[in-house]
């Protein structure tokens, strides 16, 4: 990270040196460690989001449920696709929905084998079929 701290500060000298040859503008200092530090700050944002897909790849980070409030209810729905089985009327896809309460308590659930075109059909048709248990509960 150093080496990264070292070239973001060399380009922005750089560029208030530039900015002084051509624009005769003075470099301000006080501007230039902040814009240093902005854009450390973001390759830093850059690096971490990478590290955290690098891990959710290997199976380091996994994803887990988390409660609603309380008195309040959940409702997970999901999509999904086969993408190596395309025949006319669309891909093997299927939803599937659950509804778990502050506990973790099943209240109720569905899952469908269906066909559609592409992924945000079937993530679609999963909100549908969640709104639809919703609208039962």
């Amino acid at each position: 990270m150093v080496m990264v701290n070292l070239a973001i500060t060399c380009w922005v000298i750089w560029k208030g040196r530039c900015a002084k040859v051509f624009n005769n503008k003075k470099p301000d200092p006080q501007e230039s460690i902040a814009k240093i530090n902005a854009l450390v700050a973001e390759v830093m944002n850059i690096e971490e989001m990478k590290r955290k897909n690098y891990l959710e790849k290997q199976g380091k980070i996994r994803a887990r449920w988390e409660r609603p409030a309380k008195e309040w209810i959940k409702i997970n729905c999901d999509g999904a696709i086969c993408a190596d089985d395309e025949n006319k009327e669309g891909l093997r896809s299927g939803v599937g929905v659950i509804v778990r309460d502050e506990n973790g308590k099943v209240i109720d659930g569905m899952g469908r084998k269906l066909r559609f075109n592409s992924i945000v059909e079937a993530e679609a048709a999963a909100i549908q079929e969640g709104l639809n248990l919703a609208s039962k509960i």
